[in-house]
């Protein structure tokens, strides 16, 4: 299945919330507008079924309200104004500036937690009905009552902080998840206790570690996801190193490793799900790189297929081994480290000189890809927004991971064929000024 939406404004951020019984597949995204329209996080709801078989002419077309035009196939909506599209919003989240980055709490599905471009994080229950259509909120920037848009529900920002720009942001799990890690370019790293911070309400005092030159710039952080390194935190930074955190030693503690493991700055960092051990990494050098921890000196494995720097790096929950990353080349690669080379009968446009890891290219895009998520609910279905104004959600083979031979092989158009076109969107800056 594949799903190209138009949207008004190019999106930085994209994230799947946790899944609840009974209900439909969600997802968020925030905007980055030129400032005539409100910036925003805009949650959706999935409203279609997947197709068993494809019909004999598989693209459908739909105008969903208040999102775009979309495109796609291999689904079927459920709505009965066919129309009306795959996708329905369900809560506008008027927001201070662009939404940097954009994650939902692993812990509660309906707490959003959002980076500004002034460093602040702001806490959302986008299930309040002030955030819901004919809610409290309007698009616009105003308000049924009141002129100023809705606020978060909590802001966290240390007490000396200024304005600073920043993209470092993630949630803790297991018996870190009232936690939540924050970075920016001016090289501080925060730890909040996020969960208190949203009980209580308006800004909190709730930092519980903050260590103001953990690097030259903060690009990305992680927490460790399994045992013993869910009290750990990864940084990367664009002083090209990789540095863990003990989250429980508090500021005063050095870090407990600290490898250069680049030249160039780094953009994401992210802990397997099945290996306590196991770190990926990438950057403006455009590889991504593999670590075991245990034994930092030289990276396990480096996955070349990329053309440009990779601003993202996701492991998979569902099967270990397989990740996927985004790039400023507008594609979106999955890997998979125990590959042998490409499957038969895949269309996969693969580099000449990429890694035998690479086993798909999504290249649907016609500019550079910002974001990415892995689907909390289905195996091997994501989500992805870049400049040129669209979000994807799309489901490649699963013959790829070694399932169904028959199982529905994506066939995605590229940027060439896009059958919406481009949006001219407003410049993005550099993820590291």
């Amino acid at each position: 299945m594949y799903l190209d939406i138009e949207l008004a404004w190019p999106a930085l951020s994209v994230t799947w919330l946790p899944e609840e019984q009974g209900a439909p597949s969600r997802l968020a995204y925030g905007l980055h507008t030129d400032g005539s329209d409100p910036h925003e996080v805009i949650v959706v709801e999935m409203d279609f079924e997947l197709l068993s078989e494809l019909p004999a002419h598989p693209w459908d077309r739909w105008s969903i309200p208040t999102i775009g035009e979309a495109v796609g196939f291999g689904v079927r909506s459920r709505s009965l104004k066919e129309t009306t599209g795959p996708i329905k919003p369900i809560a506008r989240l008027p927001h201070p500036t662009e939404v940097n980055k954009l994650l939902a709490c692993p812990t509660l599905p309906s707490l959003l937690a959002t980076k500004a471009a002034t460093g602040e994080v702001h806490l959302f229950d986008y299930r309040s009905d002030r955030f819901s259509p004919g809610g409290g909120y309007s698009v616009g920037g105003g308000s049924s009552s009141s002129s100023a848009p809705a606020a978060a529900d909590a802001t966290l920002a240390p007490q000396d902080a200024g304005e600073v720009d920043g993209f470092a942001l993630s949630w803790g799990t297991g018996r870190s998840s009232n936690l939540l890690a924050t970075g920016g370019n001016d090289g501080r790293l925060c730890v909040w206790d996020a969960i208190a911070a949203f009980s209580g309400g308006g800004r909190s005092n709730s930092l519980i570690h903050d260590k103001k030159k953990a690097h030259t710039e903060v690009c990305a952080v992680g927490f460790g996801r399994l045992g013993k390194v869910q009290t750990s935190l990864a940084s990367v930074g664009s002083d090209g190193r990789l540095r863990l955190w003990d989250i429980r030693a508090g500021a005063a503690r050095k870090a407990s490793l600290d490898v250069r493991i680049s030249a160039n700055e780094m953009l994401a960092v992210d802990w397997s799900f099945h290996q306590e051990d196991l770190v990926a990494t990438s950057g403006k050098a455009g590889v991504v790189q593999v670590w075991d921890l245990r034994s930092p000196k030289q990276p396990i494995t480096e996955l070349v297929g990329h053309s440009d720097e990779v601003v993202a790096v996701k492991w998979a929950a569902f099967q270990d081994g397989i990740l996927a990353t985004a790039s400023s080349d507008h594609t979106l690669l999955l890997w998979n480290l125990d590959s042998e080379g490409p499957t038969g009968g895949e269309s996969l446009d693969i580099p000449d000189n990429a890694s035998k890891e690479l086993i798909f290219t999504h290249s649907g895009h016609s500019q550079a890809v910002s974001d990415f998520s892995w689907c909390c609910g289905e195996e091997l279905i994501l989500s992805s927004v870049s400049e040129d104004c669209k979000l994807h959600i799309f489901q490649p083979s699963g013959s790829l991971l070694g399932g169904d031979e028959d199982s529905e092989e994506e066939v995605v158009p590229g940027g060439s064929l896009d059958p919406l076109g481009p949006c001219p969107p407003p410049a993005k800056r550099s993820r590291a000024e």
